[in-house]
């Protein structure tokens, strides 16, 4: 991942299991909506958040909060999420199983450490 400096971050998964469901489609998206409204915010990515089964996930800093089956159509939301706007729609939060509560866990703890 690399070092991004800003206080409002979209982490997106970069895993091939995120991308088989579509993700790099969905981080165009993600990286076009954001640079055309000139937003105060950044795009990243991360090599993988444990939640493979789930994906395409992004993850939102400062709020820390992990999004599930996200699709294109879901860029307003979760960009006005991390801008400090309403929670995104429920069904964007996974039950997860308990092995990847605990990767995802763990991913967010280093993603943390990494932007503070």
């Amino acid at each position: 991942m690399a070092q991004v400096l800003s206080e409002r971050v979209i982490v997106a998964c970069n895993n091939k299991d995120c991308i088989q469901n579509g993700a790099l489609y969905l981080q165009a998206r993600l990286k076009e909506a954001i640079a055309q409204a000139h937003l105060p915010l950044a795009f990243d990515t991360y090599k993988c958040f444990g939640a493979c089964d789930y994906g395409p996930n992004i993850l939102l800093y400062p709020q820390l909060e992990l999004y599930s089956y996200v699709t294109p159509e879901d860029v307003a939301s979760i960009i006005a999420r991390v801008l400090g706007g309403p929670l995104p729609p429920a069904r964007l939060i996974a039950e997860l199983d308990p092995e990847s509560r605990v990767d995802v866990a763990e991913a967010i703890e280093l993603i943390r450490e990494d932007y503070e």
